[in-house]
């Protein structure tokens, strides 16, 4: 089987929980897509709302809903992580504000004990 990425969002909103990622082999994953989510558990249901969220509703890690870092903590520090959080409420920002955002938060999650 070809190395697999962990999304957060993803494995989340189709039912994942934290120890489903200690059942796997960490060979089977390259990297993780780290990001958070809204308290809208088990998030949208119909198509164009899940794009939406997919697309411009990420959160950053710590910011949202989703089970880190007994999950994502875990995962980010078996193999690589990057934060995957676009959202349209930051937008605006330049860049660089969005990327020191991202990285305080990634260092936040990889901080806290498991």
């Amino acid at each position: 089987m070809p190395p697999c990425v962990l999304d957060a969002l993803h494995f989340s909103r189709s039912g994942g929980l934290p120890a489903h990622i200690g059942e796997v082999a960490p060979s089977l994953f390259q990297y993780a897509q780290i990001c958070d989510a809204g308290p809208d558990m088990p998030g949208p249901t119909d198509t164009p709302a899940l794009i939406r969220e997919a697309r411009t509703g990420r959160l950053l890690p710590g910011e949202g809903v989703l089970p880190w870092p007994s999950c994502g903590g875990g995962a980010s520090r078996r193999y690589a992580a990057s934060v995957e959080a676009p959202c349209r409420d930051t937008a605006h920002l330049p860049a660089v504000e969005r990327a020191r955002r991202a990285y305080r938060a990634l260092e936040a999650l990889l901080q806290t004990p498991e």
